[in-house]
Parts: structure tokens; sequence; C-alpha cells
């Protein structure tokens, strides 16, 4: 690529002041870019609330917010799409960007495509989690994968599925970026945030962080068979951060067991509070049935957290079994009780797999290295 500065502009479903994951990670990419000083970033999004500004600089970051977002999800989704497509491309044409970033695939990513055909932008989509439904994915998610210049995902595995589909041209220029993340500043050391949270020396504290819902009727975090396998380890508390609807049905699991003092739902808390929670705690759980690339390992791995993860698709592009996590079986709490132990019995293997997922951390997700990789992308497909 030239020296000069490239001007990008990011389209998402969701930015600021919303809070969702791929709105949150759009985030990170975008100041990541913008701190090395090579990037010139923005985002284009849909307008949620009237009180929303249409055009403001937030962080550094412009965003443009175009068309009605709450009407995208009635009846008449793709009439009003069709004016959040058509005045995209308008501010995409007025902006002149040399690249035009779809985070999400058939929201954006048809966007993106036509600004690449139109306007002459290097065009990308990346896939954040489509993937995993292959029967549900819309067509229009299709042809923008098959139509952008350039397919990113966040891990190997989406690719794979993307290939054995046919979702992609063929000679499709793809290439893996992860997610970037940016570890809160902590002020106070490892004891006193013990202190804080009321984590006592005494027990090993294991920590569960996700949403309590069925995703399309599955129960896809694993948390049953977590609580399960607490039945059997006496002298460990587990803490579970998240709110859904299934909040009841595991209380109800965990008050039948009489696990009452071993396993506390604490509820949601903010993203602040739970990175130091994070700092204290002693392992992070993770008995997914199906997960992509997980911004809580990643920031389970930026506060030297060991993981103990299934074998998933993000998991699997970065996680070395007994190096810096723990692989577990799907659905199996002994296997559950055989990782925890391993670790609560070993305390120089436990500070050996913290010290280490910390270098992974730095390694493949902190701002810097996600700017190198995705100008590592650009040279490689596009230098001029």
């Amino acid at each position: 690529m030239a020296d000069k500065k490239q001007k990008i502009i990011f389209i998402v479903a969701h930015f600021f002041p919303l809070s969702e994951g791929v709105g949150n990670a759009t985030f990170n990419l975008c100041r990541a870019l913008r701190e090395s000083g090579r990037f010139e970033t923005g985002v284009i999004t849909p307008r949620y609330n009237g009180a929303h500004q249409k055009f403001e600089v937030w962080n550094g970051i412009k965003i443009w917010r175009a068309g009605n977002g709450k009407n995208l999800q009635n009846f008449f989704r793709f009439a009003v799409y069709l004016e959040f497509l058509i005045k995209s491309l308008y501010i995409i044409w007025k902006e002149k960007p040399q690249i035009v970033f779809a985070q999400t695939a058939w929201e954006g990513g048809v966007i993106s495509a036509i600004a690449g055909k139109l306007f002459g932008a290097i065009s990308v989509v990346q896939t954040h989690g489509h993937p995993y439904f292959a029967n549900r994915i819309h067509f229009l998610a299709r042809w923008a994968y098959k139509n952008n210049k350039l397919v990113l995902a966040t891990n190997t595995d989406y690719i794979d599925i993307l290939q054995k589909n046919n979702w992609l041209k063929k000679g499709a220029r793809v290439a893996v970026l992860p997610n970037a993340y940016f570890p809160p500043e902590v002020g106070q050391n490892r004891f006193d945030l013990r202190q804080k949270f009321n984590l006592d020396n005494e027990s090993f504290h294991v920590l569960f962080v996700g949403r309590l819902d069925l995703e399309r009727g599955v129960e896809t975090k694993g948390l049953s068979y977590a609580i399960e396998s607490m039945k059997n380890l006496e002298g460990y508390k587990m803490h579970v951060y998240g709110g859904g609807s299934l909040k009841d049905f595991y209380q109800k699991m965990i008050d039948e067991a009489k696990l009452q003092n071993r396993v506390i739902l604490h509820g949601k808390t903010d993203p602040a509070s739970l990175y130091e929670i994070m700092c204290a705690a002693d392992a992070l759980l993770m008995p997914s049935l199906n997960e992509g690339l997980s911004m809580t390992m990643i920031e389970a791995m930026s506060a030297s957290l060991p993981v103990i993860i299934t074998r998933t698709s993000g998991a699997l592009d970065y996680i070395q079994d007994g190096i810096n996590g723990f692989y577990i079986e799907k659905k199996d709490p002994e296997s559950i009780i055989w990782a925890v132990k391993k670790l609560k019995d070993d305390r120089s293997l436990k500070e050996a797999v913290g010290k280490n997922c910390l270098e992974t951390f730095k390694n493949n997700f902190s701002g810097i290295k996600i700017t190198e990789k995705f100008e590592y992308i650009l040279q490689e497909n596009y230098s001029r």
C-alpha cells in the first residue's frame, strides 16, 4: 500500500452508543487502525433512535447514521434496507475511501461489494458467525461473500465452512483477521481485587461468562454441564456473570443440587468490573457447544487468566492444550472436573498457563498486532 494515510469506512449494524459484540469489535479495530497513525476511520450504521445524531465524531471516528435501524426488523425491512443502502453508497461516493469494510454479511456486505464495483474501493466483508448456520444463511450474504474483493474471518474454521459450501468465488482472496482488544487499566493488585469481590483464599474460583439464553432452541453455552460438575468439586466456587431467560432455570438447578455455596449467579456487570474479576479469579470455564472467536476468551488471556474451553472454532486457532489453556469435551462434566482440578493441584502449572495466555494475547490480539496483520493482508493482496 502507499505510505499516505488510508481512509477506511466500516459498515456495521450496531455501533456507539449501542453496545453489541460486532459493534464493539468494530470499535476496537477502528481504534487500533487510527492509533497507528496510518488510517483515517469512519463508520456507517443505522439510526435506531431519533435522538442519535446523523453525523458525529466520537473518539476520533466519524460516524454516519443512515436509515431507520428499528424498521430493519419489521415487515418492511427490505424497503428500509434499500434506503440504508442508497444513503450508505452516497456517503461512500462523497467520502471516497480507499477501503470499504463490512462487518456484517448481508446488511453491510452487499453495500461494500457494490461500492467496490462502482467506486473502485477495496471492498471487504468479514464473517463473525454466519457460517455456523449454513442452512439459514441469507441469500444476500452469499452474494456478498462472492462479490467482495476480500473476505476475512475471525478464525480459520469459518473460511473452511465458506469454501466447503461454495459461498466464495473461485480464486477468492481470503484471510484470517481476529478481533482486537484493549484491556482497561486496573488500579489494584490481585490480592485487593479478591477482597473487593469476596473471593476467599481457601477456594479455587472459576469464572463463567455468557448470556443465559437459548440460541435457536439450544443451550449453547453449556452452563448446565458446568453446574453438574460442581457437585463433585468441593473447595471450588463458580461465579456466573450474565443475564437471560434461563436464569431461573439455572437457579432451580443449583437449589435442587444444594450448590448455593458453590455456584453463584451474579447477573450482569459492567465491562470494567468484569475485567477486574478476571484479574482476581483462578480460571475461566467455557464449556460451549458452539463458539466463534470469543471475546471473553481474549479478555481472559489479556488478564493472564487460564482458559478451560471446548474445541470450538475460535479456540482451535489459539489454544494449545496444556500450554495456554486446557481443552475439555462437550457435554462432559467429568472433563470439566479433570481440568479444574489439574489447575488447582499444580500452582506452578497454573501460573505458567496464565503467563502463556498473556503472551498469546500480546502476539495475536493487541491493537498493534491486529494493525500489523491487517496491513500485511492488504499488502499481500493489493500492493501498489
